[in-house]
């Protein structure tokens, strides 16, 4: 990578790990997409979520432990006080505080080019007692207040729906500008649960989105492989993953030759 494409790529990508095991701590409300977008005037963000990955299998990779050590990289945490999830963490990235979520409050649905969470007035209740319902929304208002399109692509779905990560940008009116949560994954009888992350595809929808200025994209095979974790061997799990993360290196090495 050249030394200009390397600048633009370091100024304008944040890699953020949810772990929901162990965690270094930081600070919700100082981890904010907005502070980079608006503060440091970057011209747009990529947000890329990999949710289960360590300091560890960054180390382990050539190309993600070049990437730890020259881009925008942050671990947060999922835990919190009550259950830990990294649903919840998203939502507390989303809104700078630390808010409740219920079970079932992690789906999100697409409109013609938007995308909308049909849950997040549920949200807004669960978390009046606290005084934090206002907060719901908050990371994406303020971009859309300051003219900043958003867009998510990607999702993290199992057996079950999982669109959390629109939880993290979503604004005040639960909406998300634009994106593609459906149709981001591919059938593969190898991969445990049988559906893994079509990368090939979400590159041509970044090619599609790019010019978003807050662009998350959700990697969600290593959360797919967490819920299947007890299906397997200590070994087989181990053999997964590693081949999950390098595919996901493979793909963050296309998107930094593409910013």
């Amino acid at each position: 990578m050249n030394q200009g494409r390397k600048a633009s790529f370091i100024a304008a990508c944040i890699m953020i790990s949810l772990i929901s095991i162990f965690a270094i701590e930081a600070c919700y409300d100082k981890v904010q997409a907005s502070s980079f977008l608006l503060d440091k005037g970057a011209a747009k963000v990529v947000l890329l979520l990999v949710d289960g990955i360590s300091i560890e299998d960054f180390r382990a990779d050539s190309y993600l432990n070049h990437f730890f050590d020259n881009s925008y990289s942050a671990f947060i945490s999922a835990r919190q006080t009550g259950k830990a999830t990294p649903e919840r963490a998203k939502l507390a990235i989303g809104a700078g505080k630390r808010l409740e979520l219920g079970s079932s409050m992690a789906a999100a649905f697409q409109q013609q080019k938007g995308i909308q969470v049909p849950q997040a007035e549920n949200i807004k209740r669960l978390n009046e007692e606290e005084g934090f319902s206002t907060y719901v929304g908050y990371l994406g208002g303020m971009l859309h207040q300051k003219g900043r399109s958003t867009g998510l692509l990607g999702n993290s779905d199992t057996d079950r729906i999982n669109r959390s990560a629109a939880m993290l940008e979503m604004d005040n009116k639960v909406l998300i500008d634009f994106g593609e949560i459906d149709r981001c994954t591919i059938n593969d009888a190898s991969f445990p649960g049988g559906r893994r992350t079509d990368y090939e595809g979400l590159l041509k929808l970044y090619e599609k989105y790019k010019a978003v200025d807050l662009l998350t994209m959700d990697l969600g095979d290593l959360q797919r492989l967490d819920q299947y974790q007890a299906l397997l061997s200590p070994e087989s799990f181990q053999a997964e993953k590693a081949k999950s993360i390098s595919r996901i290196s493979r793909f963050i090495q296309e998107i930094s030759v593409n910013i």
